[in-house]
C-alpha cells in the first residue's frame, strides 16, 4: 500500500535533532494522516444520513401506527361526547347545508309537509321542532 522510507540525508538529521513533526512531514506521515482522517469523517458522514433516514422512517411508522390505533378511538369519544355540538357546528356552514339538501332531494327525503315550518336558520328550526316534541 504505502511504504515509508526515510532519505538517507534525513536519517542523520533526525537523529541529531529529533523534531517528530518535521520528520513525519518529511516521510509522508502527516499526508497519509490526512488521507485517513478524510475517509473518517466520510465515512461518518455516510453513517450520518443513513442513521437520520432510519431514524427518520422508524419515526413516521411508529406515528403512523399510533394515528391508526388512537385517532378512530379520539374521533368517536369526541363525537360521542359533544355530538349535538359537532353537528350544529357542521350546519352552519352553508355549503355543508346545500349538499346535504341536494343529497336529500336526490333520494327523495325532502319531507314537503314540514317545508313551511322552516324558516330562516334551519339551527332555529331544529331547536323549535326539538322543544316541541319533547
Amino acid at each position: 500500500m504505502i511504504t515509508v522510507t526515510i532519505p538517507p540525508d534525513r536519517l542523520d538529521d533526525a537523529i541529531a535533532n529529533p523534531d517528530a513533526l518535521k520528520i513525519a512531514y518529511d516521510v509522508g506521515v502527516l499526508e497519509l494522516l490526512g488521507i485517513s482522517l478524510s475517509i473518517l469523517g466520510v465515512a461518518l458522514v455516510v453513517i450520518g444520513f443513513a442513521a437520520y433516514f432510519s431514524v427518520q422512517r422508524a419515526a413516521k411508522q411508529a406515528a403512523r401506527d399510533v394515528a391508526v390505533r388512537e385517532v378512530p378511538r379520539s374521533v368517536d369519544e369526541h363525537i360521542r361526547k359533544d355530538a349535538f355540538a359537532v353537528i350544529k357546528g357542521v350546519l352552519k356552514d352553508p355549503q355543508t347545508l346545500a349538499a346535504i339538501q341536494a343529497e336529500m332531494d336526490r333520494l327523495g327525503l325532502t319531507d314537503v309537509t314540514d317545508a313551511g315550518d322552516v324558516e330562516g336558520n334551519i339551527l332555529d328550526s331544529y331547536d323549535a321542532k326539538r322543544t316541541r316534541s319533547s
